[in-house]
């Protein structure tokens, strides 16, 4: 065969851009209705929900004062969280 005949008609390209982290994606939706795509997107059947993995734990000792300014780190960022 030709090298035009093995080609595959190309899609049309998608509205959405291609995201390089989950903020600059979650910056875009923060922005646009996804009412806005709904002719680029499909319904998904049978969607299936797997178990996470297992968590391991890890236990760390600290001295008393740097466990206290840590547990007052993490409050304080958890307070800022809207």
């Amino acid at each position: 065969m030709k090298r035009k005949e093995q080609e595959r008609p190309k899609a049309p390209r998608s509205r959405i851009p291609t995201f390089k982290t989950i903020e600059e994606e979650a910056a875009f939706w923060d922005a646009h209705s996804s009412e806005d795509f709904a002719d680029e997107l499909t319904p998904v059947e049978d969607v299936k929900f797997v178990k996470a993995h297992p968590k391991k734990t890890l236990t760390v000792q600290f001295e008393e004062d740097t466990f206290e300014e840590l547990t007052n780190i993490a409050f304080g960022a958890y307070r800022s969280l809207p």
